[in-house]
């Protein structure tokens, strides 16, 4: 596998430019605050935080992977990352059988927790290593595509971003074109990190989501605008403890303080980081 992604855009045709709150579409009104990875605008109206211009993408693979601690290869790394996603895809309620896509399916194991639930996988993601980690876990090459115009007509009954859609500079455009791709009453699946939490405003500067990929932050109130204009309506709200280990924890140190702290991976544990959880329903 390599060990960065063929995934490169030249700078010039990269850039973005967002200068209204992608929740509420109002002009940024507050004063915006400063992070270790950039300056971040605020919405004085909802809340929500975002990135005002930079580069579209870095460059995802199994690098970023690895550097996060995602990559869970050992069993305790393996049952975390399959507790968690279990426990979110089960927010949804959605029977067996039914055809999902996982948003930023990284390296599979949403795809995995999807398919032990009886879902119909599939994932889309930027980087062309999810492929090799889709394929390692038993997937066929195809079942991970890296825009959704690869999708063809192909529709979905859920749609997951379990942490992928502050990763995303125009949410509203990729949600529009998404609707495309969905049934009747489709659902929509989101864990992402939320601007107005307690644990953003106690941790400052160390709030562990300020990274130079996360272009928004959205408040709850900012992304129930988001997805009203996208035409889905909140079904439900809940709280997204996800299953972590010590060494997932050491690897995101080290990634915001460049020091290294050799743990071991075990025991799991549940952790909520400052995250939010929704349901959306898709025309409901």
């Amino acid at each position: 596998m390599p060990q960065r992604s063929c995934n490169k855009r030249k700078l010039e045709d990269s850039l973005k430019m967002i200068t209204n709150c992608p929740g509420c579409l109002v002009p940024k009104s507050g004063i915006g605050i400063k992070t270790r990875t950039g300056h971040l605008d605020s919405c004085k109206n909802c809340g929500t935080l975002w990135r005002e211009s930079g580069a579209e993408f870095l460059e995802y693979g199994q690098e970023y992977f690895k550097n996060r601690g995602h990559e869970g290869e050992n069993p305790v790394m393996r049952k975390s990352k399959i507790a968690t996603f279990d426990y979110f895809y089960r927010q949804a309620n959605i029977p067996p059988g039914s055809k999902v896509l996982e948003v930023g399916c990284a390296t599979g194991w949403g795809l995995v927790a999807g398919r032990e639930l009886g879902y119909r996988m599939r994932g889309l993601d930027v980087a062309e290593e999810s492929r090799q980690y889709a394929i390692q876990r038993g997937f066929q090459p195809e079942t991970v595509v890296q825009s959704l115009a690869e999708l063809a007509n192909e529709r979905f009954s859920l749609v997951a971003f379990f942490d992928a859609l502050e990763h995303i500079p125009e949410p509203e455009n990729f949600l529009k074109e998404l609707s495309h791709h969905l049934n009747p009453g489709a659902k929509l699946l989101v864990v992402i990190p939320r601007a107005d939490t307690a644990s953003r405003k106690i941790l400052g500067k160390l709030w562990p989501h300020y990274l130079a990929d996360h272009w928004v932050h959205f408040s709850r109130q900012g992304l129930a605008s988001l997805m009203n204009r996208a035409g889905f309506a909140p079904e439900r709200y809940f709280f997204p403890v996800k299953w972590i280990t010590p060494f997932t924890m050491a690897t995101h140190f080290s990634l915001h303080s460049g020091y290294e702290i050799p743990v071991p991976p075990w025991p799991m544990f549940p952790l909520n980081f400052g995250e939010d959880g929704a349901v959306f329903c898709a025309g409901c």
